[in-house]
């Protein structure tokens, strides 16, 4: 976890960690934003007593002495948090003309937040995001952010569509980091922190496919850029793809693209 910048207004941090996952507690002097990155997180807001997905373009507030809990759906988490100062908050609020409710919720971000967000991501990579650029991304962030929980009631996990558009894009990254290892479909639901059942339906309602003939089409493709761009053996490049078999390796590949590994790579020269 990065401590990018800590100013009278905010703190910021960005976190790039494995197996993210913070107790329930509350912060008692200041308020939170917290935006994913990459991957979904689960939130746990005691105020409203529910378990909430939180995906990238959204984010999560949570005021001053509200309790609530989050943790990382994948072993690898990248996410920003925002502490905004109480002080600063309520006169934010005031020069709004709002009143300053005692507020917890997801929102999903407008297109200049999004936009922000992009270069507070881009530029703070590595860390070398300058205090002074924390400074003035950080308090128009959350100005904007706050902007938007007063104009609008909070949603809970977003709209269904994209909702489930996340959970199938962050499933696809994790097979095609597992393509030589494999990775069961049990595994995959439960890393993502949904049902299997209810993985295999998104799966099927977006990319037309199962898991596994996802998974399947995911290491074909990857061994037919192998095949292309390596001097790698047919089994090596079988087992790089998580393809232990040379022969039922072929049998696939040619059932794919209407031609043998050895036809393809020699068409390709």
């Amino acid at each position: 976890m990065v401590d990018l910048a800590h100013i009278d207004t905010l703190t910021c941090f960005r976190s790039d960690v494995r197996d993210y996952a913070m107790p329930e507690h509350a912060h008692e002097d200041h308020a939170m934003l917290l935006i994913p990155l990459a991957s979904t997180m689960t939130v746990i807001d005691a105020e409203k007593g529910l378990k909430r997905a939180l995906e990238p373009k959204f984010f999560y507030f949570v005021d001053a002495g509200i309790p609530h809990r989050t943790e990382a759906n994948r072993a690898k988490q990248e996410h920003i948090t925002f502490y905004l100062n109480s002080e600063w908050l309520a006169h934010l609020h005031q020069t709004m003309g709002a009143r300053h409710a005692h507020r917890a919720g997801i929102w999903r971000m407008n297109e200049d937040v999004v936009d922000l967000c992009r270069i507070i991501r881009r530029r703070s990579q590595g860390g070398g995001l300058p205090a002074g650029e924390v400074h003035s991304f950080g308090q128009l962030f959350a100005k904007e952010c706050v902007f938007q929980i007063e104009a609008q009631e909070p949603a809970a996990v977003g709209h269904p569509r994209d909702h489930g558009s996340e959970i199938v894009d962050a499933a696809l990254d994790v097979m095609q980091e597992s393509l030589e290892t494999g990775i069961s479909p049990e595994s995959l639901a439960e890393m993502l922190g949904v049902s299997r059942r209810h993985l295999s339906r998104l799966f099927r309602e977006r990319t037309g496919r199962s898991i596994a003939g996802t998974l399947r089409e995911l290491r074909l493709t990857r061994a037919r850029e192998l095949l292309r761009d390596t001097r790698w053996t047919i089994l090596q490049v079988a087992m790089m793809c998580g393809i232990e078999n040379a022969s039922q390796f072929s049998i696939a590949f040619k059932s794919r693209f209407d031609q043998t590994p050895s036809q393809f790579r020699a068409a390709q020269r």
